[in-house]
Order: C-alpha cells, then sequence, then structure tokens
C-alpha cells in the first residue's frame, strides 16, 4: 500500500465521508417519523382530553335521586371527584396509558434525532480537521512532490495523492 492510501485509511476518510453522505438521509427518514410519532402523541392527547370530559359530563349530570339536585354542586366537590374517579376509571386509565406511551416514544426517537445530528455536525467538524492535517502532512513541494512536513520530500507525487483518493472514494 503506498504511502497516501496509508494516510487515507489511518485518518479513516472513508468512513467519515460515508457517514456525512448517508447521516441527511437517515435525519431527513427520523424528522418523517418523528411527526408521524407527533400526531400519534397528539391523537392520544385528544384520547385522554375525551376520557377527562366524559368523566366530568357525568360527574355534572349526577343527581341525588331524594332531591334531584346535582350532587357535585360547586367545583371544588366536582373536581374532587374527577380526581378520584381518574384514578379507578378503566377507560381514563387505558388513554392515560397509551397518552404516556406515546410521549416516550416521541421523545425517545427526538433525542435519537438530536444525537444523529449532533453526530453528523462532530464528522462535519473532524472532517475539517482531517483535511487541515492532511494539508499539513501532504506540504506539496513546488516540483509535485508531496513533502514530509518538514520541507523534505516523501517521494509521494500529486498524482498518486488523488489516484489514492480516487481509488478510497470508488472512482
Amino acid at each position: 500500500m503506498k504511502s497516501a492510501e496509508m494516510l487515507l485509511v489511518q485518518y479513516e476518510t472513508k468512513a467519515i465521508k460515508t457517514f456525512l453522505r448517508e447521516a441527511p438521509l437517515e435525519i431527513r427518514q427520523r424528522k418523517e417519523d418523528l411527526r408521524s410519532m407527533y400526531e400519534g402523541l397528539q391523537n392520544a392527547e385528544q384520547g385522554l382530553k375525551l376520557a377527562e370530559a366524559d368523566l366530568m359530563t357525568d360527574i355534572s349530570a349526577e343527581t341525588d335521586p331524594e332531591t334531584g339536585k346535582a350532587v357535585f354542586s360547586n367545583e371544588k366537590a366536582r373536581a374532587a371527584e374527577l380526581t378520584r374517579r381518574k384514578a379507578h376509571d378503566p377507560t381514563y386509565l387505558e388513554a392515560q396509558k397509551e397518552q404516556r406511551a406515546a410521549k416516550a416514544d416521541y421523545e425517545g426517537a427526538k433525542d435519537e434525532l438530536d444525537e444523529i445530528v449532533d453526530k453528523y455536525r462532530s464528522y462535519r467538524v473532524i472532517a475539517e480537521l482531517t483535511t487541515a492535517e492532511l494539508r499539513l502532512l501532504a506540504g506539496f513541494e513546488p516540483g509535485g512532490e508531496v513533502g514530509n512536513g518538514s520541507g523534505g520530500s516523501v517521494g509521494i507525487s500529486a498524482q498518486e495523492v488523488a489516484a489514492a483518493r480516487d481509488r478510497e472514494e470508488g472512482y
């Protein structure tokens, strides 16, 4: 393996370029998934609100059979009864479970997307640093030879560096 190819392998340029090419597609896909999960979360939250509204309707409509008056006549009494019923109503508890699961899924997917975006940004910085380091190491000499970074030639031509880069990229 020639020196230029060894440098490219050592600096993992192929892996960096592959990730930088593939990450935008993955980010786009994750964003689409996240939008879908957000809709699911909104639906679950709506289901929870509807279950709560059904409970509140039942509480508000409940009357004392002897007097015909509302059992829960003031706001505090209705709120307390709503809290009690939420803890035991199977429909409400199922809706709450679905909402919590949808929220956890959404938050987890959001965290994963953030990690991928952060990794992508980091790889872009790494690519810039790698490029700068390789330029310093190459130190192109006036005769087309690649320098060794200290003014001396390492016997690799610019054409060899370009050919090694092209081979790594699959051209």
